[in-house]
């Protein structure tokens, strides 16, 4: 974190922005406009880029978390009081036991761990991986595996995998083709709607047999923060269950931003699922990382998922740590808490500007703010003028047209602040959003340029 006497100043702001245009690659086709100067606990320190040039300085509080990875805000004491003794085992791989990541898993996995009651104790077991995507292609594996282990005729069966519409599972090749077909994959893929339990029903009534898995993530991100009604993950896994189908949740995104560390859970309790990927929040914004947890008879075959940096000793203690600070912090509490404000504040926004917002969905620290189509179509001219009014988000495609008559989902300003943001930080965030779509007007010849 910069000091408030220690920002970039203008020549080393310059320096930044010539890197990047010659050296960093573009993934977006187009930037924002912004360099990040600094940053501290629930803010961003911006330099605004006009023309090539140094233009403004300004803060803006961060509704983003930087694709929600930043769970704990920027330079949190827990996690800078802990990671550096650790260093000395960095370079021993999960051929070997290391003390970290025995105490990680006895901390998450054991008896008393923080996870317990999602994942009780001796049933599970895990792996680690360098993010959320390569967490699913592990997932993948380890379907395969259990096929191939009961048989040539279950695995020419069960050649399908469920999934749902507008559903993001990565950008890896396996990842990618349970959400986009053309990218290709190990089995078929069958879309349903999220959220109809009719449809669901249905679907397993007529291919439960031939599903090897279901992929859900428990509350759908890049379609748009879709929760689904109270029962159906309940639902799901009873189908599942019956049918003899593999239940894969994907916590990438909603790990301990609905009130819990998990999102597989509702009125009666956690809602049990075969194997769960675990990413971005889990690395506080530090390392890239995820967690595989799988029930123990599942796993890769051997030698076939091996990974270079399988839960080194580094990456242990960060994910031990932010456990241990939400846990001790009380952090669910307080997410639970201020996401009710969150999602109220929300909703008066949406009701007080309908040419701007179609509607808000969301709970605890995951929230989506929809876009009325012509907003849409300018989506990042509409997302720059908001950060110039203070605030930071990030952008979701939406589901875009669905089936069985579920309404299409347009892009979506995901409203996701660090799980350490405070009430003040919230009504700083509604403010500016509101100023920003107060101030808004939809320009003639603006770009259609929209990405996550």
């Amino acid at each position: 974190m910069l000091s408030e006497n220690r920002t970039m100043n203008e020549d080393a702001v310059m320096e930044c922005i010539e890197a990047t245009g010659t050296l960093h690659m573009d993934h977006y086709g187009g930037r924002l406009p912004f360099v990040c100067a600094g940053a501290g606990p629930g803010y961003l320190e911006l330099v605004r880029i006009e023309a090539g040039r140094v233009g403004r300085r300004f803060r803006v509080v961060d509704a983003g978390s930087t694709y929600g990875t930043t769970s704990l805000g920027v330079a949190h004491p827990a996690l800078l009081s802990s990671i550096t003794d650790v260093l000395e085992f960095g370079a021993a791989t999960d051929e070997l036991v290391v003390p970290e990541r025995s105490r990680m898993l006895i901390d998450l996995l054991g008896k008393e761990g923080y996870w317990a009651s999602q994942f009780p104790f001796g049933e599970y077991h895990a792996s680690g991986r360098n993010s959320g995507s390569e967490g699913v292609e592990l997932a993948l594996a380890i379907v395969g595996a259990y096929l191939e282990n009961r048989g040539s005729s279950e695995r020419s069966r069960r050649d399908t995998v469920l999934v749902f519409e507008g559903a993001w599972h990565g950008w890896t090749s396996g990842a990618a083709a349970l959400a986009r077909p053309s990218r290709g994959g190990a089995f078929g893929r069958m879309t349903i709607p999220f959220g109809n339990e009719e449809v669901l029903e249905r679907a397993f009534s007529e291919a439960g047999n031939r599903l090897a898995a279901v992929f859900v993530e428990p509350i759908q991100g890049d379609a748009g923060i879709i929760v689904p009604p109270s029962g159906y993950l309940r639902s799901l896994a009873a189908y599942c269950a019956k049918y003899g189908a593999l239940l894969v949740a994907d916590e990438t995104l909603t790990y301990a931003r609905t009130g819990d560390f998990f999102g597989m859970r509702d009125e009666q309790g956690p809602v049990p699922s075969d194997i769960t990927i675990v990413g971005k929040a889990l690395g506080a914004g530090i390392i890239p990382t995820s967690i595989v947890i799988a029930r123990r008879h599942l796993g890769p075959r051997a030698g076939a998922a091996v990974a270079t940096f399988d839960l080194r000793a580094f990456d242990c203690r960060v994910i031990r740590t932010v456990a241990r600070t939400i846990a001790e912090s009380r952090l669910h509490e307080h997410v639970s808490n201020l996401g009710t404000i969150l999602s109220r504040g929300l909703t008066e926004i949406v009701a007080r500007r309908p040419s701007i917002f179609r509607e808000t969905r969301g709970v605890g620290f995951l929230h989506g703010l929809e876009l009325q189509p012509k907003v849409a179509e300018v989506a990042e001219c509409f997302r720059t003028h908001l950060i110039e009014e203070g605030v930071y988000l990030e952008i979701m495609l939406g589901a875009g047209e669905r089936s069985c008559g579920a309404r299409a989902i347009g892009r979506t300003l995901r409203v996701a602040p660090p799980l350490v943001t405070t009430i003040e930080q919230i009504e700083t965030i509604f403010d500016r959003i509101e100023a920003g779509a107060r101030s808004f007007r939809v320009p003639l010849h603006a770009s259609k340029r929209s990405r996550k």
